[in-house]
C-alpha cells in the first residue's frame, strides 16, 4: 500500500527535479552564449538539456498515477518560455526582418516592393530593428504571404522583438492546447504534452529566436486537429496557411489528402491565392529574392545537400550529373514515401500523423538545412507518435550553432557530419529493434497477411 502511495508522489517530485534543472541548463545556456558563428559553450550545454528532457520523459512514461503532474508540466513550459521572451535574438537575426515587414505593411506599403535600405521607407527606420535587419540593402522580404499576415498582426502587440515573440508564444500555446486535444483522441493522457512542452527546440526557436517556422509548425497542427472531425475545407486552408508560413510543409501533404476527394484541394488552392491577393500589385516581386536565396544556400547547384558534399569529399570532384542525379533520387523517395500515404485506405489519427511525420523527416534529411530551426516542425509529431530518429535528431540539431554556414568555414561541414552521424546511428538502432521485434513475433503474427 505504501508503494502504491509514495511511487506517484515520487514521480512529481522527480519532474519537479528535471524541471528545475532544465530551467538552470537554460539560464547558464543564457549566460554563456557570446557568439552566434561558433557558440561551442550553448551547444554543450543545450544538449545537456537534451539528456535532461529525455529523463524528464522516461519519469513520466514509469508515472503510475498522473495527479497534479499536467501542472508541473505546464507551469514549468510557461516559465521556461518566459525566461526567453523578452531578451534578444541569440542565433539568427530573421526576427527583425518580421518587425520590420510588419512595420511596413502597417504604413500601409507593399513589403516585397522594397528593401530596407531603400528611401522610400527610410522614414521607417529607427535604431532597435533597422540595424540588424540582414540583406537590408540588397533583399526584398523572402516570407510568404500567410507569415507576412502574421507579422502585420504582432505588430498590434507591439512593433518591437517581444510583440513579435509575445504572438507567436500565444499561437503556441493554442497549438499546445491542439495538442493534448489531439492525445486524447489517441488514447493517450495529456500528461505526455511533456513531450512537447519541454523539448528545448520549440524554448530556443521561438520564444528566443522568434522563428517564423513556429507559424508553419503551429498551423499544421491545426490541420492535423481539423483533419480529425471531417472539417476537410478547414484542413485545406489551415495546410495552405502553413506552406504559405514555410514551404517546408509541402511535404506533408499527402498524409492529408485522398485520391477523389476535392474539398481540401480546391479549399488549399482558394485560400492560397486569396493570401496573394493583397500582394499582387507587385507581381513576381513576391518571389524575387527565391532564386537567390537558394543560391546563397547552396541548393542551386546542390553544395547545400550534405550527402553530395560528403560524397565530393570521400570521392573528389563529383561528375556534373550528380546535382540533378541527387534530386531525382530524392524525388523518387519522397514520392514513394507519398504514394504509399495517399493510397493507404486507413483515415484514422494515428495513421495521418505517423505518415505526415515520416515525410517531413525524410524531407528534411534530403535537404539538410543549415540552421536548426528547420526541424522545429518535426517536434509536435515526435510528441503525437514518438520516434526516436526524431527525437535524436531535433534533439542534437543544435549542434548546427557551431558553425553557421554563412561563414563559408569547413566546421559548418563537420558540424551537419556530426548531425547526420548520430541520425544514421539512431535509424540502425531503430531497425535493429524493429527486426528484432519481427523475429520475435508468434509465427501467426508474422505469417498473416497484411490489409
Amino acid at each position: 500500500m505504501t508503494s502504491r502511495v509514495a511511487a506517484p508522489a515520487d514521480s512529481r517530485w522527480r519532474l519537479a527535479q528535471l524541471g528545475l534543472g532544465l530551467l538552470l541548463l537554460q539560464s547558464l545556456a543564457l549566460v554563456l552564449h557570446d557568439r552566434w558563428d561558433a557558440d561551442y559553450a550553448f551547444v554543450a550545454v543545450a544538449l545537456l538539456g537534451g539528456g535532461v528532457y529525455l529523463l524528464a520523459v522516461r519519469v513520466l512514461a514509469h508515472s503510475d498515477r498522473r495527479a497534479g503532474v499536467f501542472t508541473i508540466i505546464v507551469v514549468f513550459a510557461v516559465i521556461f518560455r518566459l525566461l526567453l521572451v523578452g531578451g534578444p535574438t541569440m542565433h539568427s537575426s530573421d526576427a527583425y526582418r518580421y518587425v520590420w515587414d510588419g512595420r511596413v505593411q502597417t504604413a500601409g506599403i507593399n513589403p516585397y516592393r522594397y528593401v530596407p535600405a531603400d528611401s522610400a521607407v527610410a522614414h521607417l527606420r529607427d535604431d532597435a530593428v533597422y540595424p540588424h535587419i540582414n540583406r537590408a540593402d540588397y533583399a526584398v522580404t523572402i516570407y510568404p504571404p500567410a507569415a507576412q499576415m502574421a507579422f502585420r498582426l504582432f505588430h498590434v502587440l507591439g512593433d518591437s522583438l517581444l510583440g513579435l515573440k509575445l504572438g507567436f508564444l500565444v499561437l503556441e500555446g493554442l497549438a499546445m492546447w491542439a495538442l493534448a486535444r489531439l492525445l486524447a483522441l489517441l488514447g493517450r493522457p495529456p500528461e505526455q504534452l511533456l513531450l512537447y512542452a519541454w523539448h528545448p527546440l520549440p524554448l530556443w526557436e521561438i520564444a528566443g529566436d522568434g522563428h517564423v517556422d513556429a507559424g508553419m509548425m503551429i498551423l499544421l497542427v491545426f490541420a492535423l486537429w481539423a483533419s480529425t472531425t471531417g472539417r476537410h475545407l478547414v484542413t485545406g486552408a489551415l495546410l495552405a496557411g502553413s506552406v504559405l508560413f514555410k514551404p517546408i510543409t509541402v511535404a506533408a501533404l499527402p498524409a492529408f489528402w485522398r485520391p477523389w476527394d476535392w474539398r481540401a484541394p480546391l479549399a488549399f488552392a482558394l485560400a492560397a491565392v486569396a493570401a496573394y491577393l493583397p500582394y499582387q500589385d507587385v507581381g513576381a516581386g513576391v518571389v524575387s529574392f527565391l532564386v537567390p536565396y537558394t543560391g546563397e544556400e547552396g541548393l542551386a547547384d546542390g553544395r547545400g545537400f550534405f550527402l553530395l558534399a560528403l560524397l565530393g569529399r570521400l570521392l573528389g570532384s563529383l561528375p556534373v550529373c550528380a546535382y540533378p542525379a541527387y534530386l531525382v533520387a530524392a524525388a523518387l523517395v519522397l514520392g514513394g514515401l507519398a504514394l504509399a500515404a495517399v493510397r493507404d485506405p486507413r483515415r484514422d489519427l494515428a495513421t495521418i500523423t505517423r505518415q505526415a511525420h515520416c515525410l517531413l523527416f525524410a524531407f528534411l534529411l534530403l535537404l539538410s538545412p543549415n540552421y536548426p530551426w528547420y526541424f522545429l516542425v518535426l517536434v509536435p509529431f515526435a510528441c503525437l507518435a514518438p520516434w526516436p530518429p526524431s527525437t535524436v535528431l531535433t534533439l542534437t540539431a543544435v549542434v548546427l550553432y557551431t558553425a553557421p554556414p554563412i561563414d563559408g568555414k569547413p566546421e559548418a561541414f563537420l558540424a551537419q557530419a556530426a548531425l547526420h552521424a548520430v541520425v544514421a546511428v539512431a535509424l540502425a538502432v531503430e531497425l535493429y529493434r524493429h527486426l528484432r521485434r519481427v523475429d520475435n513475433a508468434p509465427e501467426s503474427v508474422r505469417r498473416r497477411p497484411s490489409r
